[in-house]
């Protein structure tokens, strides 16, 4: 069955992100016995062996179903069917014929219709744990109880937070692709089930590759701050004791699989760097001799060990009750399966599941009788650092010149006190004192600041050389119009792409035409003629521009972004970059992706 599901995976085993729009097929699976889940994976493997990609949501229970472990009519709190799945699947999978390019994408109807239910500037995400510290190291110490009581060795305990959910998420998954915020990035639109799942995973569950013949999982099982030294995480005993634990399970879960030949460890106790952690990780391959199906995989598999604990069965059974709610996709698995190819499995931690505009994060930690509830309470902060970009700065209003331009500083400043609507000769004895006090050299440039309550701050560097060779790129997706995209904030676009290097970024709308580049107004000339996109397509009303146009050098003109990019390829001497600091930008190559 068709459907308006869309997906973007990024997978380090891939060049580029696969981008997915307008699903062929899709169907579930029900918490119903193992013989359903068999021909679930049967059905997956059967359209990617005709040449179809195939993306896999695994929740966490599934696990539960090939491990015979039940759910109660109660969960620990007295509450009646709070874990039961009832109707709901525990495994869906969505069908794609192919890959598409990212404007094509962009340019979808589902997908554009999507990014335009969420404001552009949006407002604060408040995510609320939904367990006090309290509670957290309660069940911590349960958990160290049942440990002396000799029922497990570690117990990977997970909490959740939940948010209002206000942002863009395409904007919100290409910020993280570009920060490269994990390994194992997936965002879906799940039509049949109306949800958003965004996955950061730093983690791989396993691959299975029938070229190769073998089956790679790399558990992940130790975490240390980014703002701490790795060698702690590298000598910590504690958190090797955990990592080894799960590889010494998943080396005995690897074995188990029908026609698995052998199994090795290598690397042990590799720490990697990831923006805000240290994670320690341990890579352990399988190979086999005969064709090996993806049910028996999973059979043995799943769920990862490290997001269960050791010895896996007992473990689940404890979680079961320990822990109020189901973990649903969380410490579940995104998969996909390539045309007549690999399949490539993440552990879907670090994931967002957003339904009816409430996000739900996870996090965990897993406890040994050496943890420290303080200690791993911290952790679980730590692993929600990502969520950090959701938080929106403080608005304030920007203006950036040359510290000798006497001829544009006075048009800065009567934009900026438009703006905010501080008075002028306020902002114009500010910047008289900070030139007198700071700035009596050689040129520079000033970058000034006001915010809503009138605080005034100053920024200043030396002028960047631009001499070399320029480049213009092509933002990833469009930009959404707002009430700020007139006026210069730091809240203009949300995550917007910025230059690197000589490399310039060009933005466009959602109808696809020409707004501006992300250092100044764009400027093209067509049958000799020199126009620049207008205030509507999203320009900003930038002080050269505003000179140009007053001087007829320029036309307000509006360009589609393929005739811009034809126009590009064709002579590229016929696009330039204006702004006041630098005048004319020229321009020498385009990048498309």
């Amino acid at each position: 069955m068709s459907s308006m599901s869309y997906a973007i995976i990024h997978y380090p085993q891939i060049d580029k992100p696969l981008y997915f729009v307008d699903s062929i097929d899709s169907f579930s699976c029900q918490f119903d016995d193992t013989h359903s889940f068999q021909r679930f994976c049967e059905m997956a493997e059967a359209y990617q062996a005709k040449g179809y990609y195939v993306i896999m949501l695994l929740d966490y229970e599934i696990g539960e179903l090939l491990n015979g472990i039940r759910r109660n009519n109660e969960d620990r709190n007295g509450q009646q069917g709070e874990k039961q799945h009832g109707n709901r699947p525990i495994a869906h999978c969505i069908v794609f014929d192919e890959a598409v390019a990212k404007y094509e994408f962009y340019q979808n109807e589902t997908v554009k219709k999507t990014r335009k239910n969420y404001q552009q500037e949006g407002t604060d995400h408040h995510f609320e744990w939904t367990q006090s510290d309290a509670q957290l190291k309660e069940s911590i110490e349960m958990v160290k109880s049942y440990i002396r009581e000799g029922y497990t060795y570690q117990v990977n305990f997970t909490t959740r937070l939940q948010s209002q959910w206000k942002v863009c998420p395409f904007t919100f998954f290409e910020h993280a692709l570009e920060r490269k915020d994990g390994e194992y990035m997936s965002y879906i639109f799940d039509d049949k089930h109306h949800r958003h799942i965004i996955s950061l995973s730093p983690e791989l569950f396993f691959t299975l590759d029938e070229m190769k013949k073998t089956i790679v999982t790399s558990p992940m099982k130790g975490t240390l701050s980014k703002n701490k030294e790795p060698q702690l995480l590298r000598d910590s005993i504690k958190d090797r004791a955990e990592n080894v634990m799960i590889v010494d399970l998943l080396r005995n879960d690897l074995s188990k699989i029908p026609g698995v030949k052998s199994v090795h460890v290598d690397p042990l106790f590799e720490v990697k760097s990831y923006p805000t952690v240290w994670q320690m990780i341990s890579t352990i391959t399988a190979k086999y001799s005969n064709q090996v199906a993806l049910y028996d995989v999973l059979n043995q598999l799943f769920p990862c060990g490290s997001i269960t604990g050791a010895p896996k069965h007992s473990t689940m059974n404890f979680i079961k009750h320990l822990e109020p709610k189901n973990r649903g996709i969380y410490c579940g698995s995104i998969g996909l399966m390539l045309p007549k190819g690999e399949s490539i499995f993440n552990v879907a931690i670090r994931t967002l599941e957003i339904k009816d505009d409430i996000a739900t994060y996870g996090v965990g930690a897993g406890i040994t009788i050496n943890s420290n509830a303080d200690a791993e309470v911290e952790e679980f902060k730590d692993k929600t650092k990502v969520l950090d970009q959701l938080k929106l700065s403080p608005l304030y209003y920007i203006e950036t010149f040359k510290s000798d331009d006497v001829e544009n500083t006075p048009l800065h400043i009567d934009r900026l006190e438009r703006s905010s609507k501080v008075n002028q000769d306020v902002l114009l004895n500010r910047l008289k004192k900070q030139l007198e006090e700071h700035l009596t050299g050689d040129a520079h440039i000033i970058r000034m600041t006001v915010t809503n309550s009138g605080n005034i701050d100053f920024d200043y560097r030396s002028l960047p050389s631009i001499d070399g060779e320029n480049t213009i790129c092509f933002s990833t997706l469009p930009i959404l119009k707002s009430s700020l995209t007139s006026i210069k904030t730091n809240r203009r676009y949300r995550f917007p792409q910025r230059s690197n290097g000589q490399n310039y970024y060009v933005y466009y709308n959602e109808e696809g035409m020409i707004a501006e580049c992300d250092i100044g107004n764009i400027i093209y000339c067509i049958n000799d003629v020199w126009y620049t996109p207008s205030i509507e397509a999203g320009a900003l009303p930038g002080i050269q521009r505003q000179k140009m146009l007053e001087q007829h050098s320029i036309f307000v003109k509006d360009i589609h972004v393929n005739e811009f990019i034809d126009l590009a390829i064709s002579q590229i001497n016929n696009i330039k970059i204006i702004n006041s600091l630098r005048g004319t930008v020229n321009l020498h190559h385009i990048k498309i992706d």
